[in-house]
């Protein structure tokens, strides 16, 4: 799966969310995964405490369970910068990075970088 999140989409047009879906899905082809699902919360701020990401958290749920709700497995996420996965002041997304690492893996499948440093793929294993 994959998550995208722009905290101000002042075009109202989503195509934030979608360039880094589009950086996503080559860092699948990349790696060799398969996105199953794409998540996204658009004009949604990871800064305010009190605004919900209802694909954030629909992907958590994911995450914690190791399957879509149709049963297929899911290995983990891929985003284009760990702050994706993060909501800064809180602990909130600190679930995600939580549940995608808890695991032991070699440090080569749990985050996968770009040229400039910008992209992480999470993976569980």
């Amino acid at each position: 799966m994959a998550y995208a999140r722009i905290s101000a989409d002042l075009a109202r047009d989503g195509h934030g969310v979608e360039d880094q879906h589009k950086v996503n899905d080559e860092t699948a082809a990349r790696v060799g995964a398969k996105i199953v699902h794409f998540y996204t919360d658009n004009d949604l701020s990871a800064a305010k405490a009190d605004v919900v990401r209802p694909d954030f958290e629909a992907m958590l749920k994911v995450l914690r369970a190791g399957r879509m709700p149709d049963g297929q497995a899911v290995r983990g996420a891929i985003v284009v910068a760990d702050d994706r996965l993060v909501r800064r002041g809180d602990r909130q997304g600190r679930g995600a990075q939580d549940q995608a690492t808890h695991t032991p893996v070699s440090p080569s499948s749990c985050r996968v970088g770009d040229p400039g440093g910008r992209q992480a793929a999470v993976r569980l294993e």
